[in-house]
């Protein structure tokens, strides 16, 4: 790590194919292990300022994580199918100083094609593009099409805060910004009123 006004270096950590890093507040997390060699995977968590640890764990989903969000002192790992079905698809939220489990969610992302489970922090809250297909694993006949919504939650505990409507989104995930939520062609949510805006002439890019 470096100081970013000097370019002084501040400290090294040696880690086996370090992956996913995420920085927020004093922390600095990443993914580190090579499962192929027999190594476990590991999540490790170091201070921003020092390098010193803070903590390491084996979480059992670890080797799917797919990606991942720190949030002042939140740590959200991203689960993705990154196939078109509904399973296997969730957020693992953890603290981020401590490393200690919160809540762990599965839930079909409100996506078409390529589905990724996108954890989207504003302010105090963690919002998530559900919806779209259920049941996708097994005869096409069986799919179920569900409304696809967006919905607020709470980053300590995944308590549900507020749900609103959403336009589906096909291979690309959603986008969230301070005021809306970007998804389906084009949709943008108002995340204050729930109102849904269209910008046909926009079309997001797979």
């Amino acid at each position: 790590a470096y100081q970013a006004e000097t370019g002084k270096e501040l400290w090294t950590l040696a880690s086996p194919d370090p992956r996913n890093l995420a920085a927020s507040s004093d922390v600095v997390s990443l993914i580190q292990g090579r499962p192929k060699r027999g190594e476990p995977a590991e999540a490790v968590a170091v201070d921003l300022y020092s390098g010193d640890p803070l903590w390491k764990s084996e979480y059992a989903w670890l080797p799917k994580v797919t990606r991942t969000v720190m949030h002042r002192d939140r740590l959200a790992y991203e689960v993705s199918s990154m196939t078109d079905h509904d399973k296997g698809n969730a957020l693992h939220l953890v603290n981020a100083r401590t490393g200690e489990a919160a809540w762990s969610k599965s839930f079909p992302p409100g996506m078409n094609h390529r589905r990724q489970a996108r954890a989207m922090f504003v302010d105090d809250q963690l919002w998530i593009l559900h919806g779209a297909k259920t049941n996708t694993g097994g005869d096409r006949e069986d799919m179920v099409r569900v409304p696809t919504r967006v919905s607020a939650l709470d980053p300590a505990t995944g308590e549900t805060k507020v749900t609103h409507k959403a336009g589906m989104a096909h291979c690309f995930p959603p986008v969230a910004t301070p005021n809306y939520i970007f998804a389906g062609e084009l949709d943008l949510t108002d995340l204050k009123t729930g109102e849904v805006k269209a910008n046909r002439i926009t079309k997001a890019n797979c």
